[in-house]
């Protein structure tokens, strides 16, 4: 289990997810295994994936699963198809667990831009494919046999931004308060950092109420301006840097104090795959 938080804005789209990976046994009891376990992925410039579930598949750690199999689904700009190919090779790799229903549930993430066909410009949205998810959203009592995708790529944000999330499964009043505090940034038309900021408080804030949610953070920033960059120059280049409003950042938030090691998302590009970075401080 871990928590993956998602913001859609006009001017930049981020993600914040831990790292803790639990053994959760039928009875509900859970075992820490690792605080470091990256769940992130970026996808060619545009798309930022986390998971949440599962945290191994076909004898690989499901973070580096998945970024392979995004990389052997090649990229042609459709977003749609490599969820089609996501849906289809994860049920695949389902089919062979064998793990009772009620905890073989899991969920990729995305959060991202995209052009919905017939449109010119670039629009943020939310993709999330699941075997065990309800139409709001919530997570039902035991997984189904094949995985689909939730798609929500908004034509306007009436609130200024849109949150989804996945994982621990907060109450109606955790949520809300969340919502009032990434609400504080909409209202006065705050930049990416200020979103990232809260919503980095936000994940902090719940993991001291559920065990199962870590203290180390990876957050990912894609400005709109990032990513029709990259739709311009077929590259794309992600700073470990706080964010700003016109290049693709991130930062791994370690549990307390800066160390000399800080770590990056795995990144997608075309049939590239760049995986466990290590970011070495040697001042």
């Amino acid at each position: 289990m871990t928590f993956v938080l998602s913001c859609v804005t006009d001017r930049a789209v981020l993600q914040v997810s831990d790292r803790r990976l639990v053994e959760i046994s039928g009875q509900g009891v859970h075992r820490i295994i690792d605080d470091e376990s990256n769940k992130a992925i970026l996808v060619c410039g545009r798309v930022a994936f986390a998971y949440t579930g599962i945290a191994n598949l076909e004898q690989t750690r499901t973070d580096r699963w998945f970024a392979q199999v995004v990389a052997a689904a090649g990229f042609s700009g459709d977003f749609r198809a490599i969820c089609d190919h996501v849906q289809a090779t994860a049920t695949a790799a389902f089919e062979k667990l064998c793990v009772d229903a009620g905890l073989r549930r899991h969920a990729f993430q995305g959060v991202g831009w995209f052009r919905p066909r017939g449109e010119t410009s670039l629009r943020p949205g939310v993709l999330t494919s699941s075997n065990a998810l309800s139409e709001d959203g919530r997570w039902l009592s035991s997984a189904a046999p094949t995985f689909t995708t939730r798609v929500l790529v908004p034509s306007d944000l009436p609130e200024g931004f849109l949150l989804e999330s996945v994982g621990v499964d907060p109450s109606a009043v955790e949520r809300r308060a969340i919502w009032r505090l990434v609400r504080r940034c909409a209202r006065t038309r705050a930049g990416a950092g200020a979103f990232l900021r809260a919503m980095i408080v936000a994940v902090r804030w719940l993991g001291r109420r559920y065990a199962v949610i870590g203290p180390s953070l990876m957050a990912i920033c894609l400005p709109k301006s990032a990513a029709e960059e990259t739709e311009r120059s077929g590259s794309f280049t992600a700073m470990a840097s706080s964010p700003t409003d016109s290049r693709c950042t991130f930062l791994n938030i370690p549990p307390a104090g800066p160390r000399p090691i800080s770590f990056g998302p795995h990144a997608v590009c075309g049939g590239s795959v760049i995986m466990d970075v290590e970011i070495h401080d040697l001042t």
